[in-house]
């Protein structure tokens, strides 16, 4: 099993590699290692014998019903922020032209096209962090398109889900497609109910950074209305003045790889490259403590919810026999 790779400083933070296995052999007493210790691993090309790997391109996402689909786009970043609506296709093509759109490169031409990759990271590194990009972040696809389950193990082998062990309905809808361009990103956060999760990498790459739950409070603070924490791409030093402390441990995704993000790390998330990704918030043994309560919550009210939408169709029905 490979340990951490090497440690480098980025603006004044001490970053370290994320640990990364290329050994996929018994990849299920790895990832459980991993999920017992609740730390961060990326499994490189965990995920490339899934179908979606070398079906989910760009050209995928614009063609047929699918381009169609009517999608939410992040315009700020924020969870609670302006959003926009747009077909997918439209989306898509708000960011890649035509002779770009065909999608994830043969698999022995993928190490010539890195060089140029980072050539254009380097390039528009200032641009991205200066603008936000829209970012279709979360697209909840099954109510649409169901059958894109069919393209990828859900829960995959290495991390079993104890949600999915439940019927569909209790199932909460934790599985969600990344789409977006170079510089998009999601701020730093925790994951909804403190469950773990994976992200499998379809298109081009994307980098993390990783918080440990204990230096959390070098990163984050709880005010009388609200949460807030640091902003990477421009710290406060007033708000947060010893982030710097902070062990930010990083990870990049590359098509294939399969990265595993352990209950209450804090993690800052960026495309590098446009990008395509697929991920599943999960419970298991470590983090069911914290996720029981919101659980049961959400249960909670989508029961109430449901007989609400009974006893107003209860309601309607009789309205009609009155009016008959």
């Amino acid at each position: 099993m490979e340990g951490p790779g090497r440690e480098a400083s980025t603006g004044g933070m001490q970053v370290h590699s994320c640990d990364t296995i290329t050994d996929l052999s018994d990849i299920k007493s790895k990832a459980k290692f991993y999920m017992a210790s609740n730390k961060p691993v990326l499994f490189k090309q965990g995920a490339n014998s899934w179908q979606a790997c070398n079906k989910w391109n760009f050209e995928f996402f614009c063609s047929g019903a699918l381009g169609e689909t009517m999608v939410e786009v992040s315009m700020d970043g924020k969870e609670r922020g302006q959003k926009g609506k747009m077909s997918l296709r439209d989306y898509v093509s708000s960011f890649r032209s035509g002779a770009e759109a065909g999608g994830r490169q043969p698999a022995n031409s993928v190490e010539d096209t890195k060089e140029e990759e980072r050539g254009r990271e380097q390039e528009q590194e200032q641009a991205s962090r200066l603008d936000y990009k829209p970012y279709m972040r979360a697209w909840y696809f099954q109510e649409d398109h169901p059958e894109l389950l069919q393209d990828f193990p859900n829960p995959p082998e290495c991390f079993p889900d104890k949600f999915k062990a439940l019927a569909t309905e209790f199932q909460p809808p934790f599985t969600w497609i990344f789409i977006g361009p170079q510089g998009a990103f999601s701020p730093l956060h925790r994951d909804i109910w403190y469950t773990c999760a994976w992200m499998a990498q379809f298109q081009g790459r994307k980098r993390f950074l990783f918080v440990p739950p204990k230096d959390l409070k070098l990163v984050y603070r709880k005010l009388e209305d609200k949460e807030e924490y640091l902003d990477l791409r421009a710290p406060d030093l007033e708000r947060f003045p010893s982030y710097r402390h902070a062990n930010f441990i990083e990870a990049v995704l590359e098509p294939g790889d399969l990265l595993y993000i352990p209950s209450r790390w804090p993690h800052f998330v960026e495309c590098l490259t446009d990008s395509v990704s697929l991920t599943s918030n999960f419970a298991n043994v470590v983090n069911f403590k914290h996720v029981l309560i919101p659980y049961t919550r959400w249960l909670e009210k989508r029961q109430a919810a449901i007989q609400l939408m009974k006893g107003i169709m209860k309601m309607q029905l009789r309205s009609s026999g009155e009016d008959g």
